[in-house]
């Protein structure tokens, strides 16, 4: 039997097919109908039926090595208090039979077991390259429902989600490293030490770091009856508010209008809380950084997902799009 990591992507798919169809067993839904949704960081699938009365939910296999068993029961636990306290709908674990929130699967020819979890299904439409202001709008009020409620809410004993600071974000570019040129290598390197020591400044001002969802690009957010909701908390962790503006201007760079977008998030956020606008003076420094751990997770990803290495060369650019732009110090 050939090794996970030497298959195709879709040779992957179907063998997490077959651990799939083990999770929703073992999550009481034998039943169910299994619809592949996406391979990437972990692996989705949706579950439907086969009665009215079961809910449509999202079924994920975690990447081993990706988050501790320990860092996705954290994810789950800041989702049930932000279904407990703030009307976002945000996503929602579901419980197995036994009561169990994340449930280990083994099945043949995976490289490791599968952590999974069953979610609540989040109804809506995605806008990925059609944000209008109004919808940046939405999402800038519920980024700051998001930001306010991790400001008040006080983590359990255990809770342990990443740290996205300079070293979660731009100190290990190993392996990115063989695919920059020397010029990408002294811009990579330059525009990492100039984010760490703005970083630690920012922090020492702000009083400290804050729980984000740290991963809003436009594919992970809906909109629905006026309402931005959002969703794929898996990233979620600890930074500067303003990290979570620059993962969205990141994907949103390119546009025309992304002053107008950015304006009009900023106009959301302030109905709920006052926008961190020290921070906001240096948040194309942090689309660099952003842009520049994407290129190591893809370089990364490449060594078992054989769909990212075509990729690396369109990301190396993207990255320094934003790097060659930035102002000089």
């Amino acid at each position: 039997m050939k090794s996970f990591e030497s298959l195709t992507p879709t040779g992957q798919i179907r063998r997490l097919r077959v651990a799939a169809r083990s999770a929703q067993d073992a999550f009481g839904r034998p039943n169910a109908r299994l619809t592949f949704i996406h391979h990437g960081e972990n692996t989705t699938f949706r579950l439907d039926g086969p009665n009215d009365n079961d809910p449509r939910c999202l079924l994920r296999l975690h990447r081993p090595g990706h988050q501790k068993p320990q860092a996705i029961a954290s994810e789950l636990m800041w989702l049930q208090a932000l279904d407990q306290d703030t009307t976002l709908n945000a996503p929602l674990a579901r419980r197995a039979p036994d009561g169990r929130t994340i449930i280990p699967i083994d099945a043949p020819g995976l490289e490791a077991t599968r952590q999974c979890t069953l979610m609540r299904w989040s109804h809506g439409r995605r806008h990925r390259h059609s944000m209008t202001t109004n919808q940046a709008r939405q999402l800038g009020t519920m980024m700051a429902t998001l930001h306010q409620h991790a400001s008040r809410w006080q983590p359990p004993e255990g809770f342990d989600r990443p740290v996205w600071d300079p070293h979660g974000l731009v100190e290990d570019f190993g392996q990115c490293w063989p695919h920059l040129s020397a010029s990408q290598r002294l811009r990579f390197k330059t525009t990492s030490a100039r984010f760490t020591k703005v970083f630690e400044a920012l922090k020492a001002q702000t009083g400290g770091l804050m729980l984000l969802h740290a991963d809003l690009h436009p594919g992970n957010v809906l909109y629905k009856a006026g309402k931005a909701i959002p969703i794929d908390f898996d990233d979620c962790g600890w930074s500067l508010r303003v990290y979570d503006v620059a993962v969205l201007m990141s994907e949103l760079a390119h546009r025309k209008d992304r002053d107008a977008l950015l304006d009009a998030l900023l106009e959301g956020y302030a109905q709920v809380a006052p926008p961190p606008t020290e921070e906001l003076q240096h948040l194309w420094l942090f689309v660099a950084a952003r842009r520049m751990m994407i290129t190591q997770w893809v370089a990364n990803r490449a060594l078992q997902h054989n769909g990212f290495a075509r990729s690396i060369p369109r990301i190396i650019a993207w990255a320094m799009e934003t790097l060659d732009t930035l102002e000089p110090v």
